[in-house]
């Protein structure tokens, strides 16, 4: 049994180099460089990853630039409408102020108007009585009067 044990060996040793157990120089080679390869591939995608990761942050604080612009936005249409509103309500006032005014000075006008026809009337009188007088100033003789 001895000889089978020796015999054993060697035919192992064959078996394993025909099966390929072992790794032949070429086959390294190529696993190295495909290693490099992925190596390389790591690197550049961390690169990468770094490069997004600071657009990332740069868009976080433009982000955060706009919501605090957005904030002051919000604040001034607010204010800019408790402004209008304020206008509104002093135009309402002064609507109402002018409307009056406007009333008044109609019936002023009219007051005016009627006093203006009053006045005519007044003058027509006049003149008609004037005329009157005088009609019968003239129909009198210049030599007669009549006792007072």
């Amino acid at each position: 049994m001895n000889r089978g044990r020796l015999l054993a060996i060697p035919a192992t040793v064959l078996f394993l180099f025909g099966n390929g157990c072992l790794v032949t120089k070429s086959s390294y080679d190529m696993k190295a460089a495909e290693a490099d390869s992925l190596r390389s591939a790591l690197a550049e995608l961390n690169r990468e990853k770094t490069r997004l990761e600071e657009k990332n942050t740069e868009i976080l604080k433009l982000e955060a630039a706009c919501k605090e612009r957005e904030a002051d936005l919000a604040e001034q249409i607010k204010e800019m409408d408790r402004s209008l509103k304020r206008l509104a309500e002093g135009l309402s006032g002064s609507y109402a102020v002018d409307e009056n005014r406007w009333s008044i000075r109609e019936q002023f006008i009219e007051n005016l108007i009627e006093s203006e026809k009053a006045v005519e009337r007044r003058i027509e009188e006049l003149a008609a009585r004037a005329q009157a007088c005088e009609a019968e100033l003239s129909s009198r003789e210049p030599g007669t009067q009549k006792p007072q």
